[in-house]
């Protein structure tokens, strides 16, 4: 390993460098109270803390006073002191906290006080981050990292005027990471408003009663269906995607004749759910496509099958997003009970902005177009945000070569 380091680093193990520490029992009779002289931090408060966007963690659930503390026999950690999960499924969350005042961790947590004559405890912060502390677990009920593995890590370890100076850069880089990682969780939310007011901006005209432009209402089958593929495919609410189908959890139920073809579906048949604990989901609608001709749907949906020669399938499908019908939807199916519904009656009574089909058609293809141009730019989003949370651990990496700043 020391023919590989840079010049000027040394190889250490983190006993070399800092001293860990284990966390205290914790009894429930001493849990919860919300204030305090001493913040006692759990795993769920290191990992809320963290996943927040903090280092230095501040904020608890439980605290104690210093007679407790000497009752429990409790380790206080002092300021700095790097803490994280040591057992569980916690440890695959690779979540790292710097207290930020004197503190107590529970028996589940384990603490680590670099040695500042040697190691800037920044660094050793971001070294930790760079270590996936679940490899070395072990314990067959409950795996946990044990101090005598900890200690063992080896650490790269540069001058401590390099180390400072990699921590400047860090925290510089890293900052700005977190800040471009801030902007660009916005753009889902803008991508979001842009596509309703598309669609709201369009949805305009001559209001009819629905139910004079339809040709039919039904409700699904109530028969139970299974996932194993016999049978014909059964669309349920899992199934209603934006505005078209998604297939990728289908269940199969046996159907006689009569019954299939009462509820088989044909191309341009639109699906809305009626029935729902969120009230923002009644109503919600997605059209049926080649690839679902001749599916059935299961009885919490509703099949809308539009009078082609006045209302277009698609149009419909779009409309019943839009604000007008999704404020009376939503008006309709309210309820107190926690099961908010809208029945076939409510459903033709909603009044609809009806153009003439040719508008119908050109505000449809409008509509998809500009639609496709939020679904490239969703489609980019979704590629840069990879590469950006793959960043952090590139440049923890770079750093512990000794690439990220000049010696």
């Amino acid at each position: 390993m020391e023919n590989r380091l840079p010049k000027g680093w040394e190889a250490l193990k983190m006993e070399d460098v800092s001293k860990s520490f284990s966390g205290s029992g914790f009894p429930k009779e001493f849990q919860g109270f919300k204030t305090g002289e001493i913040p006692v931090f759990k795993v769920g408060d290191i990992s809320r803390e963290v996943q927040s966007g903090k280092v230095f963690i501040n904020e608890t659930e439980n605290y104690i006073s210093t007679e407790i503390a000497k009752k429990l026999r409790a380790t206080v950690l002092p300021e700095k002191t790097i803490v994280f999960a040591k057992i569980g499924e916690a440890l695959k969350l690779n979540r790292r906290g710097i207290l930020a005042q004197p503190s107590v961790i529970d028996n589940n947590a384990m603490g680590v006080l670099a040695d500042e004559k040697v190691i800037d405890s920044k660094l050793l912060y971001y070294f930790l981050k760079t270590v996936d502390l679940s490899d070395l677990s072990a314990g067959n009920a409950v795996p946990s990292v044990r101090k005598s593995s900890f200690d063992a890590i080896p650490l790269p370890l540069p001058p401590l005027p390099e180390q400072h100076r990699i921590v400047a850069k860090l925290d510089a880089v890293l900052a700005k990471v977190g800040s471009a990682r801030e902007r660009m969780e916005r753009l889902p939310g803008i991508l979001r408003r842009f596509r309703q007011s598309v669609i709201d901006h369009n949805f305009s005209g001559e209001i009819v009663r629905l139910g004079d432009v339809l040709d039919e209402i039904k409700y699904g089958t109530s028969k139970k269906c299974i996932e194993e593929v016999h049978g014909t495919p059964v669309l349920r609410i899992p199934n209603i995607g934006n505005g078209v189908i998604d297939q990728s959890d289908l269940k199969y139920a046996e159907f006689d004749q009569s019954e299939y073809d009462k509820l088989k579906l044909e191309e341009g048949d639109v699906l809305i759910i009626r029935s729902n604990g969120s009230v923002s989901l009644v109503g919600k609608a997605a059209i049926a496509g080649k690839s679902e001709v001749g599916f059935l749907y299961a009885g919490y949906l509703m099949r809308l099958r539009a009078n082609k020669k006045r209302l277009l399938p698609e149009y419909l499908n779009l409309a019943l997003s839009s604000y007008k019908l999704r404020f009376q939807i939503e008006q309709t199916a309210k309820s107190t009970s926690g099961v908010n519904n809208i029945n076939s009656k409510e459903i033709q009574d909603l009044e609809i902005p009806l153009p003439p089909l040719p508008e119908q058609q050109e505000i449809v293809r409008r509509v998809q177009s500009l639609f496709a141009v939020a679904d490239r730019l969703e489609a980019r989003y979704e590629a840069l945000r990879e590469k950006v949370e793959g960043l952090p651990q590139a440049l923890l990496a770079k750093a512990f070569r000794g690439e990220l700043v000049k010696g």
